[in-house]
């Protein structure tokens, strides 16, 4: 069985970005669909404010892609929901402030969550431009724990 999720796209320049809504801690927010990120990404500063940071993991290798090549990586498990399904990942935790300052400068609209390929790939995810809705599994999800 399939679940449908919304999709909204703000368009800049040449190219479009696409989000929907994760719900996580009780609250809905929105997240960026990056088809081209390896890893689903959550922002250090938003992850700390709602757990704190004694359960992250500080990984030995440097993050790289996102406009730097030099970021602190982070792991932790969290338990959160695209549309009616529910997720339980350990994600990668990055600072997002320079994402957020990029973001502001070209008027679009701020977010503390990126879905990637590792998620977009086990939830076998298929974004229908035409209708602006991105279907996802909610059998047993692919995805690495």
């Amino acid at each position: 069985m399939r679940s449908k999720l919304k999709l909204t796209f703000q368009h800049k320049d040449n190219g479009a970005h696409i989000f929907t809504s994760i719900k996580i801690f009780k609250k809905k927010y929105i997240a960026l669909i990056d088809t081209g990120a390896t890893s689903t990404a959550f922002d250090l500063d938003f992850v700390k404010e709602n757990i704190g940071d004694q359960h992250l993991q500080l990984m030995d290798n440097a993050a790289g892609g996102l406009g730097t090549t030099d970021m602190m990586l982070f792991t932790t498990p969290l338990k959160f929901q695209l549309g009616e399904k529910k997720i339980d990942q350990t994600v990668a935790i990055i600072d997002f402030s320079h994402i957020h300052q990029l973001y502001e400068m070209h008027g679009l609209q701020k977010f503390h969550f990126i879905i990637g390929n590792d998620l977009l790939i086990g939830l076998q995810a298929i974004i229908n431009y035409k209708t602006q809705t991105m279907s996802i599994e909610l059998g047993k999800s692919k995805a690495k724990k």
